[in-house]
C-alpha cells in the first residue's frame, strides 16, 4: 500500500483506485446534499411565505367583505327603523288629529 504522496508523484492520484478512502467524493456528496437541503428549505420558506401572504390577503378580503356586509346590514336596519318610526309617527299623528276632530264634534 503506497502512500498518497507517492501516487501523486507517479501521476496516479488514485481516483480510479477502489481501495482509496475517497474523502473528496464524500465531501462533494455532503456539499451536494447540503445544497439540496438548502434549496429545499428555501423553496419551503418561499412556499410558506406565499401561503402566509395568500392567507393574509384572504383574511383582508374576508374582513372587507364582512365590513361591507355589516355596513349593508346596518344601513338596512337603519332604514327599517327610520321607516317604522316614520309610519308610527304618521299613525300617531293621524290618531291624534282624529281624536281632536272627534272632540271638536262633541263640542
Amino acid at each position: 500500500m503506497r502512500s498518497r504522496i507517492e501516487k501523486i508523484a507517479n501521476g496516479d492520484d488514485g481516483r480510479h483506485d477502489d481501495n482509496d478512502d475517497g474523502d473528496g467524493d464524500g465531501m462533494m456528496m455532503m456539499m451536494m446534499m447540503m445544497m439540496m437541503m438548502m434549496m429545499m428549505m428555501m423553496m419551503m420558506m418561499m412556499m410558506m411565505m406565499m401561503m402566509m401572504m395568500m392567507m393574509m390577503m384572504m383574511m383582508v378580503m374576508m374582513v372587507m367583505m364582512m365590513m361591507i356586509i355589516i355596513i349593508k346590514v346596518k344601513m338596512t336596519i337603519v332604514m327599517i327603523i327610520i321607516t317604522t318610526t316614520k309610519t308610527l309617527i304618521k299613525t300617531t299623528t293621524q290618531e291624534e288629529e282624529e281624536e281632536e276632530e272627534e272632540e271638536e264634534e262633541e263640542d
